[in-house]
């Protein structure tokens, strides 16, 4: 889930809700169009597109019956509310935490917490710098390119921010 949310810049809210009925996957970049999203009252339309690396990521989730969620909290034996059919973005975010908290008392990696909702920043920030800011906004789907120009700085701001202390 992290890694197809770093590839594609999707809010949680809608990887969590990603179903194989809403996935085209007749064309050479599949297009996911979630349910319900953030902008939907606006009337705004929403399509997540899913090149190779993401097809590779998603076609076993897509085994599932149409209309089940791909992503549940029995696929990773996740203990917390396992009975529900899909992630909550509180369960996503609480599983996440668990993982690193976890990797970090095995003693070998030494992972910084972080929050899905970075993954989305990191993504307008990687996409921004390799294609341009107008890339980054048709990915992320906002309507102006202040938002995703306010996305895409964060990280640099962040890091300004430790450079100063660390020097």
């Amino acid at each position: 889930m992290l890694e197809l949310q770093l590839l594609t810049g999707m809010r949680s809210g809608e990887l969590v809700i990603m179903r194989p009925c809403d996935i085209d996957t007749s064309g050479n970049i599949w297009i996911y169009t979630p349910a319900s999203h953030k902008t939907q009252h606006h009337g705004h339309k929403r399509q997540i597109l899913l090149g190779p690396r993401c097809q590779e990521i998603t076609r076993p989730f897509l085994l599932k019956k149409t209309d089940a969620y791909c992503f549940t909290p029995q696929d990773a034996d996740i203990k917390y509310n396992a009975k529900r059919d899909r992630y909550s973005t509180k369960i996503y975010y609480h599983a996440v935490q668990c993982a690193i908290k976890r990797a970090n008392k095995r003693g070998n990696l030494s992972i910084p917490k972080f929050t899905p909702h970075q993954l989305r920043h990191t993504a307008a920030t990687r996409i921004r710098k390799e294609f341009g800011l107008d890339a980054a906004r048709a990915v992320l789907g906002h309507r102006t390119l202040n938002m995703t120009n306010e996305y895409a700085e964060i990280d640099k701001m962040l890091a300004e921010k430790v450079l100063k202390k660390l020097g």
